[in-house]
Protein backbone atom coordinates (compact mmCIF):
# COMPACT_ATOMS: atom_id res chain seq x y z
CA UNK A 1 0.00 0.00 0.00
CA UNK A 2 2.70 2.65 1.04
CA UNK A 3 4.21 2.21 -2.39
CA UNK A 4 1.16 3.07 -4.42
CA UNK A 5 0.65 -0.81 -6.09
CA UNK A 6 -3.06 -0.95 -5.98
CA UNK A 7 -5.66 0.86 -7.86
CA UNK A 8 -8.50 2.19 -5.55
CA UNK A 9 -11.32 0.12 -7.30
CA UNK A 10 -9.24 -2.64 -5.90
CA UNK A 11 -9.24 -1.27 -2.12
CA UNK A 12 -12.93 -3.40 -0.90
CA UNK A 13 -11.56 -7.06 -2.12
CA UNK A 14 -8.13 -5.61 -0.37
CA UNK A 15 -10.08 -4.95 3.06
CA UNK A 16 -11.88 -8.19 2.73
CA UNK A 17 -9.24 -10.08 2.57
CA UNK A 18 -7.42 -8.51 5.46
CA UNK A 19 -10.34 -8.81 7.73
CA UNK A 20 -10.14 -12.67 7.28
CA UNK A 21 -6.11 -12.89 7.71
CA UNK A 22 -7.00 -11.20 10.98
CA UNK A 23 -10.02 -13.40 11.55
CA UNK A 24 -7.90 -16.56 11.67
CA UNK A 25 -5.42 -15.15 14.23
CA UNK A 26 -2.71 -12.86 11.73
CA UNK A 27 -1.73 -9.25 13.36
CA UNK A 28 -3.30 -6.88 11.03
CA UNK A 29 -3.63 -2.94 11.76
CA UNK A 30 -6.77 -2.49 9.74
CA UNK A 31 -6.81 1.28 10.89
CA UNK A 32 -3.12 1.85 9.57
CA UNK A 33 -4.24 0.43 6.26
CA UNK A 34 -7.43 2.64 5.97
CA UNK A 35 -5.53 5.45 6.88
CA UNK A 36 -2.82 4.61 3.89
CA UNK A 37 -6.07 4.03 1.53
CA UNK A 38 -7.79 7.42 2.49
CA UNK A 39 -4.38 9.24 1.66
CA UNK A 40 -4.20 7.25 -1.23
CA UNK A 41 -7.50 9.01 -1.98
CA UNK A 42 -7.17 12.28 -1.09
CA UNK A 43 -3.70 12.93 -3.20
CA UNK A 44 -5.24 11.47 -6.17
CA UNK A 45 -6.13 13.92 -8.81
CA UNK A 46 -8.71 12.34 -11.37
CA UNK A 47 -11.40 10.90 -8.83
CA UNK A 48 -14.10 9.73 -11.52
CA UNK A 49 -17.21 8.80 -11.08
CA UNK A 50 -15.66 5.26 -13.30
CA UNK A 51 -13.67 5.02 -10.08
CA UNK A 52 -16.92 4.43 -7.89
CA UNK A 53 -18.43 2.58 -10.01
CA UNK A 54 -15.68 0.08 -10.30
CA UNK A 55 -15.20 0.47 -6.13
CA UNK A 56 -18.53 -0.55 -5.71
CA UNK A 57 -18.40 -3.44 -8.20
CA UNK A 58 -15.80 -4.57 -6.32
CA UNK A 59 -17.12 -4.37 -2.59
CA UNK A 60 -18.89 -7.20 -1.04
CA UNK A 61 -20.18 -6.92 2.44
CA UNK A 62 -18.32 -10.10 4.04
CA UNK A 63 -19.13 -8.39 7.66
CA UNK A 64 -19.60 -5.49 9.71
CA UNK A 65 -16.34 -5.12 9.85
CA UNK A 66 -15.21 -5.03 6.37
CA UNK A 67 -18.52 -3.25 5.30
CA UNK A 68 -17.77 -0.17 8.02
CA UNK A 69 -13.45 -0.04 6.72
CA UNK A 70 -15.25 -0.14 3.01
CA UNK A 71 -17.85 2.66 3.85
CA UNK A 72 -15.01 5.06 5.32
CA UNK A 73 -13.52 4.57 2.11
CA UNK A 74 -16.41 5.24 -0.14
CA UNK A 75 -17.11 8.56 1.99
CA UNK A 76 -13.47 9.65 1.25
CA UNK A 77 -14.51 9.05 -2.56
CA UNK A 78 -17.41 10.90 -2.76
CA UNK A 79 -15.77 13.59 -0.74
CA UNK A 80 -13.37 14.39 -3.77
CA UNK A 81 -15.71 14.10 -6.43
CA UNK A 82 -17.11 17.08 -7.99
CA UNK A 83 -21.01 17.02 -9.26
CA UNK A 84 -21.86 20.17 -10.54
CA UNK A 85 -19.82 22.57 -12.04
CA UNK A 86 -18.98 25.97 -11.05
CA UNK A 87 -21.04 27.06 -14.66
CA UNK A 88 -24.27 26.11 -12.50
CA UNK A 89 -23.74 29.06 -10.61
CA UNK A 90 -21.89 31.41 -12.77
CA UNK A 91 -23.89 31.15 -16.25
CA UNK A 92 -27.46 31.36 -17.86
CA UNK A 93 -29.60 28.41 -16.71
CA UNK A 94 -29.94 27.43 -20.64
CA UNK A 95 -31.18 24.28 -22.01
CA UNK A 96 -27.31 23.46 -21.44
CA UNK A 97 -27.14 22.90 -18.21
CA UNK A 98 -30.24 20.59 -18.09
CA UNK A 99 -28.62 18.81 -20.84
CA UNK A 100 -26.01 18.42 -18.16
CA UNK A 101 -27.87 16.99 -15.60
CA UNK A 102 -29.68 14.50 -17.92
CA UNK A 103 -26.23 13.00 -18.83
CA UNK A 104 -25.03 13.27 -15.26
CA UNK A 105 -28.00 11.76 -13.59
CA UNK A 106 -27.22 8.46 -13.03
CA UNK A 107 -24.09 10.24 -11.23
CA UNK A 108 -26.72 11.86 -8.59
CA UNK A 109 -28.20 8.27 -8.14
CA UNK A 110 -25.36 6.54 -7.15
CA UNK A 111 -24.45 9.17 -5.00
CA UNK A 112 -27.39 9.21 -3.34
CA UNK A 113 -28.16 12.95 -3.40
CA UNK A 114 -28.72 16.46 -5.42
CA UNK A 115 -29.92 19.18 -3.72
CA UNK A 116 -27.55 17.80 -0.77
CA UNK A 117 -24.34 18.60 -3.12
CA UNK A 118 -25.65 22.13 -4.35
CA UNK A 119 -24.71 25.53 -2.01
CA UNK A 120 -28.19 26.77 -1.24
CA UNK A 121 -27.63 29.40 -0.59
CA UNK A 122 -25.46 30.38 -3.94
CA UNK A 123 -28.81 28.76 -5.64
CA UNK A 124 -30.91 32.12 -3.92
CA UNK A 125 -28.36 34.63 -5.15
CA UNK A 126 -29.13 32.82 -8.61
CA UNK A 127 -32.36 32.82 -8.14
CA UNK A 128 -32.88 36.42 -7.26
CA UNK A 129 -30.95 37.23 -10.90
CA UNK A 130 -31.99 34.56 -12.69
CA UNK A 131 -34.98 35.19 -15.73
CA UNK A 132 -38.36 33.54 -15.45
CA UNK A 133 -36.69 31.09 -18.18
CA UNK A 134 -34.03 30.84 -16.01
CA UNK A 135 -36.52 29.73 -12.87
CA UNK A 136 -38.20 27.23 -15.25
CA UNK A 137 -35.13 25.56 -16.33
CA UNK A 138 -34.11 25.25 -13.09
CA UNK A 139 -37.51 23.34 -12.09
CA UNK A 140 -36.59 21.29 -15.12
CA UNK A 141 -33.62 20.07 -13.49
CA UNK A 142 -35.30 19.40 -10.27
CA UNK A 143 -37.91 17.33 -11.99
CA UNK A 144 -35.19 15.22 -13.81
CA UNK A 145 -34.27 14.04 -9.88
CA UNK A 146 -37.48 14.00 -8.03
CA UNK A 147 -40.64 13.53 -10.09
CA UNK A 148 -39.44 9.98 -10.34
CA UNK A 149 -41.71 7.43 -8.11
CA UNK A 150 -39.02 5.42 -6.29
CA UNK A 151 -36.96 8.69 -5.82
CA UNK A 152 -37.17 7.64 -1.71
CA UNK A 153 -34.65 5.11 -2.52
CA UNK A 154 -31.89 7.97 -3.71
CA UNK A 155 -32.66 11.55 -2.67
CA UNK A 156 -33.64 11.46 0.91
CA UNK A 157 -30.39 12.91 2.36
CA UNK A 158 -32.06 16.22 0.15
CA UNK A 159 -34.78 16.77 2.56
CA UNK A 160 -33.06 19.26 4.92
CA UNK A 161 -32.14 20.98 1.69
CA UNK A 162 -35.45 21.12 -0.16
CA UNK A 163 -36.69 22.49 3.58
CA UNK A 164 -33.95 24.90 3.98
CA UNK A 165 -34.54 25.89 -0.30
CA UNK A 166 -38.25 26.21 0.69
CA UNK A 167 -37.82 28.69 3.83
CA UNK A 168 -35.89 30.76 1.41
CA UNK A 169 -38.16 31.72 -1.03
CA UNK A 170 -41.29 31.89 1.17
CA UNK A 171 -39.35 34.88 2.88
CA UNK A 172 -37.78 36.31 0.18
CA UNK A 173 -40.93 36.77 -2.20
CA UNK A 174 -40.43 40.37 -3.15
CA UNK A 175 -36.49 40.06 -3.82
CA UNK A 176 -37.14 36.72 -6.44
CA UNK A 177 -40.43 38.56 -7.89
CA UNK A 178 -38.99 42.70 -8.45
CA UNK A 179 -35.40 42.14 -9.52
CA UNK A 180 -36.94 42.46 -12.78
CA UNK A 181 -39.64 44.80 -12.81
CA UNK A 182 -40.56 44.07 -16.73
CA UNK A 183 -41.18 40.42 -15.77
CA UNK A 184 -41.71 40.41 -12.44
CA UNK A 185 -45.25 38.77 -13.10
CA UNK A 186 -44.33 35.94 -15.32
CA UNK A 187 -41.12 35.19 -12.89
CA UNK A 188 -43.63 35.09 -9.77
CA UNK A 189 -45.72 32.76 -11.95
CA UNK A 190 -42.96 30.69 -12.33
CA UNK A 191 -41.65 31.12 -8.29
CA UNK A 192 -44.78 30.05 -7.36
CA UNK A 193 -44.25 27.19 -9.78
CA UNK A 194 -41.09 26.20 -8.45
CA UNK A 195 -42.50 26.28 -4.30
CA UNK A 196 -45.51 23.83 -5.39
CA UNK A 197 -43.00 21.88 -7.02
CA UNK A 198 -40.25 21.77 -3.92
CA UNK A 199 -43.60 21.59 -1.58
CA UNK A 200 -44.75 18.40 -3.61
CA UNK A 201 -40.97 17.21 -3.82
CA UNK A 202 -40.39 17.06 0.46
CA UNK A 203 -44.34 15.26 1.16
CA UNK A 204 -43.00 12.75 -1.19
CA UNK A 205 -39.77 11.96 0.46
CA UNK A 206 -40.97 12.40 3.75
CA UNK A 207 -43.75 10.24 3.63
CA UNK A 208 -41.23 7.68 2.43
CA UNK A 209 -39.17 8.49 5.27
CA UNK A 210 -41.66 7.50 7.66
Amino acid sequence: MKNDLYPIQEYPSIIEKLVKLKNIGFSIDLEKYQTCMINKINNEMDISFNILEKFNENTRIYNIISNTYTENLKQSILNKLTYVPQSFFTDKWDNKIITYFKEHKDDFYLSRGFLSHLDIDMIIQKLIKADKNEVSNFSTILYIFYHIDNANEYFTNDLDSIHYLLNKLRKNTSGFYMFNNSLSLLKKQEIDYLINNLESYKNKLSSSKN
